[in-house]
């Protein structure tokens, strides 16, 4: 079983001289790293990590310097995996570093997904803890952002889906395991300490994890608690605004994608 890593790559000089020293000797066959539009020393930071670690797989760059599709991560995701050579597939982002255990893939289940804590290095410490804190009480497990994936399997589900950047959150893994759930694929949630260098916090973000949310019909009083316990009020606003917008298009018999 060949194992691929698929990293997409836009003007993240900065993440990479974090993320790139955790996968210098982790379990992959070949890591590929898409670079999407870069105008910044992204590759340059990828060849010298190359030339300084040697990884024990396959390097490769591949680039992108077109958009066709309304939500460049999504086409960026697809360019990635369809470039990958391997039976299983990893969804990997430059703004992560990587605990090396998720890359010991299980091959008895079609897809992995993999916890992981938020450390944005530009945001305030104390309210990080807090999230994690959270997390930890809840139980939390994210599911859709880090994952391993059999390929036949995601050309089974045809592929990632383009759709408006406004509407949802990291739809390239979260409606990817909605279609799994759905259509009886076997998948397992596992603990790692893989860090997010990019805490979602920030009011754009919040009003597309409530936009989310109403797409997905969640209680709107688990919406209000939600933005109560995690101090988000804008993931309240984005739910709400959304709920309007369908609400409007089924009066109007306009239909909603």
């Amino acid at each position: 079983m060949k194992v691929s890593g698929a990293m997409p790559v836009h003007n993240d000089s900065l993440m990479l001289r974090y993320s790139l020293p955790a996968l210098a000797n982790v379990g992959l066959d070949e890591l590929v790293f898409l670079l999407d539009r870069c105008t910044d020393e992204s590759e340059q930071i990828i060849k010298f990590w190359k030339e300084s670690f040697n990884p024990p797989f396959q390097v490769r760059i591949v680039k992108k310097d077109k958009q066709s599709w309304k939500s460049p991560v999504s086409e960026a995701f697809q360019a990635a995996f369809e470039s990958c050579k391997g039976n299983v597939i990893y969804s990997l982002a430059a703004d992560c570093i990587y605990d090396p255990i998720i890359f010991n893939f299980e091959p008895e289940y079609d897809a992995i997904c993999y916890n992981y804590v938020d450390r944005d290095l530009n945001t305030n410490p104390m309210r990080q803890n807090y999230e994690v804190f959270l997390q930890k009480l809840r139980k939390f497990k994210r599911i859709g952002d880090v994952f391993a994936i059999k390929k036949h399997v995601w050309k089974e589900l045809g592929g990632f889906k383009d759709h408006a950047e406004a509407d949802v959150w990291h739809p390239h893994g979260i409606m990817l395991f909605e279609m799994l759930k759905n259509q009886g694929f076997k998948y397992a949630v596992r603990d790692s300490k893989t860090i997010h260098l990019r805490c979602p916090i920030n009011a754009k973000t919040q009003i597309s994890q409530g936009r989310v949310r109403a797409k997905m019909q969640t209680p709107f009083w688990k919406v209000i608690l939600h933005s109560i316990i995690h101090v988000k009020p804008y993931v309240l606003v984005g739910y709400i605004h959304e709920i309007n917008s369908i609400n409007y298009k089924a009066h109007t018999g306009e239909q909603h994608v």
